[in-house]
């Protein structure tokens, strides 16, 4: 009957902890740009197409290629956005939010791995590979910020998250540029020039980084956060009774109920843009991979300024003030991206 981890508080701002934490976003920020910004929606696009021909089967439907890819997505965030409060109320109740995030690294790697075995022969077997590597990914992030505030004090976290974005983009360039070597100079690997293999590999390389690097931040993470759980209570039914105290006291809170739903569609058009941003530049601005990758890697290293920039920026007017400017700065570009002429890519 005795309380989990009631004995052994975790003490904030432990240097060896808040690198392991700020390790996740160097292990797991290569899916964000190898697979869902660059190499894979590209690939994608070429296994997927034939001449003029968008259409693909998938188990005996036909449809266009680029809304079975969008599809995919969304249901896989719906899965992420479905489990993820009863799953995360779990994880508050039992104090075993490592286990959840490793769960779905695990299964979020392993699935980007899988993706090796994509070809236009295996269209279910990619498609499906590929949600499950995005419910991973999505079901993983979850867990990881919200270590934030139990690891850092709260003058602490935008200088550690924002650390934690710098050592994200910065991870995901260094292995997009020796997957694009390996792509782009395929001889130099023993590769015949038309060979696919390069890409797929890639998506090997994706899986072995994600668990290499995310097993120092496993090692030194707390195993225990605040549990709650007597050894007879069910997991399951306390889990849900932790998320409907929730459910009450966003509803209670008029300013917070706005603010999630404005979080939501902020998010929303933030995943649609990374995720669509590469078949955009190719359908609809006639972008070459030639001008794509170069463009989505200059804006992974701009990015990384980004983030430094929105943390000393927030320090000095506030996070709401600064959260405002990089919300408006968003609406410009896709204003201004709806209505770039296809001339662009000639």
């Amino acid at each position: 009957m005795n309380q989990t981890n009631q004995s052994n508080p975790i003490q904030k701002g432990d240097p060896k902890v808040v690198k392991a934490w700020v390790m996740y976003d160097w292990a797991n920020s290569v899916y964000q740009l190898t697979i869902s910004s660059t190499i894979f929606p590209i690939y994608y696009n070429t296994v997927t197409r034939h001449g003029n021909d968008f259409m693909v089967s998938f188990f005996g439907w036909k449809i266009v290629n680029t809304v079975l890819y969008s599809w995919a997505i969304a249901v896989a965030y719906l899965i992420v956005a479905a489990g993820s409060p009863l799953f995360s109320s779990i994880a508050d109740y039992t104090g075993r939010r490592k286990g959840f995030m490793r769960a779905f690294t695990w299964i979020g790697a392993v699935s980007c791995g899988a993706l090796y075995f994509f070809d236009s022969q295996h269209i279910e077997f990619g498609i499906v590979a590929f949600a499950l590597g995005t419910v991973g990914y999505g079901g993983s992030i979850v867990f990881y910020n919200s270590f934030l505030p139990v690891i850092a004090e709260p003058k602490d976290q935008d200088r550690i998250s924002a650390k934690g974005y710098s050592m994200g983009y910065l991870g995901g360039v260094v292995l997009l540029l020796f997957n694009l070597l390996m792509i782009m100079k395929p001889e130099f690997f023993g590769f015949a020039p038309d060979s696919s293999q390069p890409a797929r590999i890639s998506f090997l390389t994706v899986c072995i980084w994600w668990i290499g690097f995310s097993t120092m931040t496993f090692r030194h993470l707390p195993k225990y956060t605040f549990g709650k759980r007597l050894h007879r209570e069910n997991v399951f039914s306390n889990g849900y009774k932790e998320l409907s105290m929730v459910f009450q006291q966003v509803r209670s809170s008029y300013q917070l109920s706005i603010y999630l739903l404005g979080f939501f569609f902020v998010m929303m058009g933030i995943l649609t843009t990374m995720f669509m941003a590469a078949t955009f530049g190719e359908k609809e601005l006639g972008l070459k991979e030639g001008v794509l990758i170069p463009t989505i890697l200059l804006i992974q290293l701009v990015a990384m300024f980004g983030a430094w920039f929105f943390a000393r920026l927030s320090g000095r007017i506030g996070n709401l003030k600064a959260m405002i400017v990089s919300v408006v700065i968003w609406i410009i570009v896709c204003i201004y991206a709806f209505t770039s002429n296809r001339q662009l890519g000639l």
